[in-house]
């Protein structure tokens, strides 16, 4: 069974690996789902402002702000935007990151 996404479902992928933000990205276009791209959550926020997506997948260890940060600069708004679902991607233990992330909102640490 093959899962596409619902038409016009955006997802905003953040990840400063030039080669896995294009393998999440395309793996997400082959499903359907329409992807923008940022290497950075910094290069994120403008994005974000400019058309919230329906969800982000972030890593979370980058270089200047942290995926984590993004979440909690994103959550303390207190708007529409701090409801979009997050998923993180990370190679590292995530023991530490769990409570940051189990902050108000939906979050997903894969």
């Amino acid at each position: 069974m093959t899962f596409h996404a619902p038409e016009r479902f955006r997802v905003l992928c953040i990840e400063d690996e030039p080669e896995i933000l294009r393998d999440v990205a395309d793996e997400l276009a082959d499903h359907g789902f329409r992807v923008d791209q940022a290497s950075s959550a910094e290069a994120a926020l403008p994005a974000i402002e400019r058309e919230p997506p329906d969800l982000i997948v972030c890593d979370v260890q980058m270089p200047g702000m942290s995926g984590l940060e993004l979440l909690e600069h994103l959550r303390a708004r207190g708007d529409a935007i701090s409801l979009v679902p997050f998923v993180f991607l990370t190679a590292f233990r995530i023991a530490t990151a769990s409570s940051t992330a189990a902050a108000p909102g939906p979050t997903t640490i894969w």
